[in-house]
């Protein structure tokens, strides 16, 4: 009789646990399924279906956490918070109207999001940035929106992006940064967008603005990367590793901008390689 009631006991103990955990975790770690429903907290036993909801059950700084394959819907940010799907889960954002992720946090705000697939039907931005401290996008594919996959226009000059292991595809324009802010792609794919491929407008009344791009395929676009000012808004772009081609033009750098590289740029078979003035080594 005294070995059932500790078993007993141990396994009201183990259950109390759990019970624990989920709670714990509906705070710091909100889950989504396909099999959810926006009620209650977003435990592991008890996910939420969309990421709209999970947000609001997420501690400020805390996870959304993607358990298996589905649609999560449109999702407005403002707070630091990471969206993540593990590898092998798709984790699909379609929009038909609107943006797909839109991001207007605190200053001192960092967001990341993970292995998401933003698709536009109609959408007009697939992420869209315009406050906050930092913004990581890392395994993402963001393709079919009117204006830009990827809007990176922050009100504050020290805001900083990653953008890493992406694909931005057959948008009007894949990834912009205006009028101000630090980006980087690196190790990404920006191809068939019908406007430019990444696109950097700096505004002398914001501080300009800077983009560096490595080790990344800028194809089929109609101008491969291309740096425009408003009244001499300095934009800075630097290059190194990428292969840039296919494109109606390759680079182009308007006026009170400066590209440079250490020159191991593939620039070439578009249909004009450089156009505008690039500073930038002859090996390129």
């Amino acid at each position: 009789m005294l070995r059932r009631n500790f078993a007993t006991a141990t396994i009201a103990f183990v259950l109390s646990m759990l019970a624990a955990t989920d709670a714990t975790a509906a705070g710091q770690r909100s889950f989504v399924s396909g099999f959810g429903a926006d009620v209650g907290g977003c435990s592991p036993s008890a996910p939420c279906r969309s990421f709209g909801y999970a947000i609001t059950q997420t501690n400020s700084g805390g996870e959304v956490i993607v358990l298996d394959s589905a649609g999560y819907g449109s999702v407005t940010i403002t707070q630091s918070v990471s969206i993540i799907a593990p590898p092998g889960v798709y984790a699909g954002i379609t929009v038909f109207s609107g943006n797909g992720v839109s991001i207007n946090a605190g200053a001192s705000d960092a967001v990341t999001l993970r292995g998401l697939s933003v698709t536009g039907l109609g959408g007009t931005v697939g992420i869209s940035f315009l406050g906050g401290a930092s913004l990581i996008v890392v395994d993402c594919t963001v393709t079919g929106f009117t204006q830009q996959g990827l809007l990176f226009s922050p009100v504050a000059t020290t805001s900083n992006a990653l953008v890493e292991r992406s694909v931005f595809a057959r948008n009007a324009t894949g990834v912009l940064v205006s009028p101000t802010g630090n980006l980087t792609v690196r190790d990404s794919i920006v191809s068939d967008n019908s406007g430019n491929g990444i696109y950097i407008f700096g505004i002398a009344s914001s501080g300009g603005a800077t983009l560096t791009v490595v080790d990344s395929l800028l194809d089929g676009n109609a101008v491969g990367l291309n740096s425009d000012t408003n009244s001499g808004g300095p934009s800075h772009i630097r290059i190194a590793g990428n292969r840039i081609t296919n494109n109606s033009t390759g680079i182009r750098i308007g006026g009170f901008s400066d590209a440079t590289s250490i020159g191991n740029n593939m620039i070439r078979g578009n249909g004009t390689d450089k156009a505008g003035s690039p500073t930038i080594v002859a090996g390129d």
